[in-house]
């Protein structure tokens, strides 16, 4: 009996799809295989097709293309067929733009935006009908990436037509350092006559060599660029080798640009007029020649009325703009950034932080931060760059939380509004609310001593004294725990309700040396306010708080002190049994104390100790925490 066996299943995927009676019989038996004979080796003749190969040939050729045109075309009409090739051709493109994702192209690594792979091309290898519809949709050719070939940039700006155009260019990784492309000049010739459709340019890891074609390309006019992005790496990856670029960007050729990102060049030109359109301007300058004047950065910031970001990094300045006072309210009125969202400013030196905070008010929604050196002396002291008035930085007497960041190599204050609950940690980073930030890192071999971190505690304090705080998290190492004035620390905001100690490493890393570990129960030898003596029965309601050291106090939390003992737990109820009765209120409590040791060495006494903990402080203390770091090995 025949039946009918796929010639695909004898002959591999490749094969035509096409049922022909084969007998079983002959392909059971491998001994009938001397029986299967060329040119059709078993298989039936097809009709009206020769058998002699030799005199046949070019009939037999002509023939095999006929049907080869035969099947493609068949193939193509049951393509047309399937459900989803019925959809009109604007829907199918509409399905097409969502498998692009403009983030594909502009990359998620850190430091590094990868941008290789189009993954939405392979759309064009399924059939001949999505072929023809995508190749002639320019809404799919508006993200054009290049990377080691101009071949994609090519196709894109035909197929794109007079459709606005996004452009990508990346040319090596910065991981390694040879070349593996120059096809930047060619990209910069290529889109030059297409610049008024551009609406989106990155250009990555730009060579110095290559500096001058890309300042050159910005020469033309660009009416409907909104996003501009470029990254100068130096020669062949290796660091900047000092060449001074500059950007001149004016309205005039740039009317509908709004966001500048800038790495390796700037564009801080006081006359290009420019900054009243712009909405997020961030630059990164050069690590070696200074770029731009005191007197052109003030008068670039006093223009961004508008802008909702301003970034500006590792600012090399050309002086330190030496003005007094009162003539540089005349030269540089303060204006307000009324719709920042994210101010940030580093520079090398604390007087041009001064000059800019005295020339702009920030709104207390945003969140501004302001990085220097301790380059002199008198910027050791980091009050030192806010001016005497604070007429533009509302958020010093304002702030409800306060960090503070106390080691020999950095020191640093912010300032935010929260209303997260108190068992919560202070906002971070990332955080939506508003903030002030003064940061200030010591140079190579600057470092602050011990004496000049303490002293730091209390400037950076005093820079939100006044404020009606109600948080206040320190972050410092233990040998300078050791000798903060914590009396005078918790006697700066009598409002206090929630106190955070965090004690970590000299480099905020390390773990700190044992002997350095400050008291478990330092803090609480302050809040003492010690026995109450015989007379004190009587008071009244107004004088309940005198005597008592941060009254309002609500939470603890202590991390990275040594170990406790049981001695200590009995100090601190002691302590908390007199701010009670100083406090004459019987059935006051703490509402939480949260107690996390460096380390541990035996995983039972750890044990004991938490339970003697929770078991002396539950009279005083509604929720007690006791955790520790990893268990030490012995």
């Amino acid at each position: 009996m025949d039946t009918g066996i796929s010639i695909e299943a004898l002959m591999g995927a490749g094969a035509i799809r096409r049922s022909i009676p084969v007998n079983m019989l002959s392909l059971a038996d491998p001994l009938r295989a001397a029986a299967l004979r060329p040119p059709l080796y078993g298989l039936p003749p097809v009709e009206h097709t020769p058998t002699t190969v030799a005199l046949q040939l070019a009939e037999l050729f002509r023939r095999i293309s006929k049907l080869e045109l035969e099947l493609r075309a068949s193939y193509a009409i049951a393509n047309a067929g399937v459900p989803i090739n019925r959809l009109p051709e604007e829907l199918l493109v509409e399905i097409f733009l969502h498998t692009q994702d403009v983030e594909d192209y502009l990359g998620q690594h850190p430091g590094y935006p990868g941008i290789k792979e189009v993954p939405w091309l392979s759309i064009l290898q399924v059939c001949r009908h999505w072929f023809v519809v995508a190749s002639n949709a320019p809404a799919l050719w508006r993200t054009l990436c290049v990377d080691s070939s101009v071949a994609l940039l090519r196709t894109g700006l035909l197929r794109s037509k007079n459709a606005g155009l996004t452009l990508v260019t990346n040319q090596e990784s910065p991981y390694l350092y040879q070349d593996r492309s120059t096809v930047l000049p060619e990209v910069f010739n290529l889109i030059t006559p297409h610049t008024s459709r551009l609406q989106s340019l990155h250009c990555l890891d730009i060579k110095d060599e290559q500096a001058q074609g890309f300042v050159s390309l910005m020469e033309n006019d660009f009416p409907m660029l909104h996003e501009l992005h470029a990254n100068f790496i130096g020669i062949s990856g290796l660091p900047h080798s000092g060449l001074d670029f500059s950007l001149n960007i004016v309205p005039e050729r740039f009317p509908r640009l709004r966001q500048v990102h800038l790495k390796g060049i700037q564009c801080l030109n006081s006359t290009s007029g420019i900054f009243p359109q712009l909405r997020d301007l961030q630059v990164e300058a050069r690590d070696t020649t200074p770029q731009i004047a005191t007197a052109a950065l003030l008068a670039a910031l006093g223009q961004m009325k508008n802008a909702e970001q301003v970034v500006l990094c590792n600012l090399r300045m050309t002086d330190t703009f030496p003005i007094a006072p009162g003539l540089l309210r005349v030269l540089y009125p303060s204006v307000t950034l009324e719709r920042a969202n994210q101010i940030w400013l580093g520079c090398p030196h604390g007087d041009v932080v001064w000059y800019t905070l005295a020339s702009i008010a920030i709104p207390l929604t945003a969140q501004a931060t302001f990085c220097f050196p301790c380059d002199t002396v008198a910027y050791r002291d980091i009050r030192r760059v806010l001016p005497n008035h604070k007429r533009g930085l509302p958020m010093l007497s304002s702030a409800t939380d306060v960090t503070v960041n106390a080691y020999c190599k950095e020191i640093g204050v912010k300032g935010s509004l929260t209303d997260s609950p108190l068992d919560e940690d202070s906002p971070g980073p990332d955080s939506e609310g508003g903030c002030f930030e003064l940061c200030q890192k010591a140079g190579s071999g600057a470092y602050f001593t011990v004496e000049e971190a303490v002293q730091a505690v209390f400037h950076c304090l005093d820079v939100f004294r006044g404020a009606p705080l109600v948080r206040l998290h320190i972050r410092t190492s233990g040998q300078i725990a050791k000798r903060v004035d914590w009396k005078g620390v918790l006697d700066t905001y009598p409002s206090l309700q929630c106190f955070q100690l965090e004690v970590f490493g000299p480099d905020d890393s390390e773990m700190e040396p044992e002997e350095n570990l400050p008291d478990p129960s330092l803090l609480f030898t302050v809040l003492d306010p010690g026995d109450m003596e015989d007379g004190e029965g009587q008071h009244s309601r107004e004088d309940d708080d005198i005597g008592v050291l941060a009254p309002h106090l609500r939470s603890i939390r202590i991390s990275g002190t040594n170990v406790a003992t049981e001695e200590t737990f009995q100090r601190v109820a002691k302590c908390l049994e007199n701010r009670r009765r100083k406090l004459h209120r019987p059935e006051w409590k703490l509402e939480k104390l949260e107690w996390t040791l460096v380390q541990h060495w035996d995983e039972a006494h750890f044990l004991e100790m938490g339970a003697t903990c929770r078991e002396a402080l539950a009279p005083f203390v509604a929720e007690v925490i006791y955790t520790s770091g990893e268990r030490a090995d012995p």
